[in-house]
């Protein structure tokens, strides 16, 4: 977007042209241009698509963030939740700061990698988050077997009480 400038397009979001909901004529979407073509050339939709979403996927994070903290999720998930929404608003500060700076590409260049530490922090989240798969615990527990069968015995009778916190 930083190359494109078209964070300089709409400079009032959300409000465009005094309007919380723009018409195709204010994303200066001309009808003739094929709407698929408008998703990567018009600069006003491009802009206000990815501001929208990305307010709706914060907004979405941030409740989920405090239904997170709320519940018996282990640390490593809370841990991840949180730096995912701290990036978020990040994320925001820089995109703001990119209009008001004239798309400063030091700026720009934050806001890219910011964007890429997102991914990665969501994508962490959904590994610290899901639950056991059970042929990886057989794999651990046979492991565990070949190498120290005492271990393996203790393994069994905390197991059961393992898995009751699991689910």
């Amino acid at each position: 977007m930083c190359a494109t400038g078209a964070g300089r397009s709409i400079v009032t979001f959300p409000d465009v042209n005094g309007k919380y909901v723009p018409s195709a004529k204010d994303l200066d979407i001309d009808g003739k241009t094929p709407f698929w073509q408008e998703l990567y050339e018009n600069r006003k939709l491009i802009h206000f698509n990815h501001r929208t979403f990305g307010m709706i996927m914060t907004g979405l994070v941030s409740l989920q963030w405090l239904l997170v903290l709320k519940s018996g999720a282990n640390p490593m998930a809370k841990l991840a939740i949180t730096a995912l929404v701290i990036a978020l608003y990040g994320q925001t500060h820089l995109g703001a700061k990119q209009i008001t700076h004239k798309m400063d590409k030091m700026t720009c260049m934050y806001h890219n990698a910011n964007a890429f530490l997102i991914m990665a922090l969501f994508l962490y989240l959904i590994h610290s988050a899901r639950k056991p798969n059970p042929a990886a615990i057989k794999a651990l527990v046979a492991q565990v077997t070949k190498n120290n069968p005492k271990e393996y015995e203790k393994l069994l009778k905390s197991y059961p009480k393992q898995m009751k916190k699991l689910m």
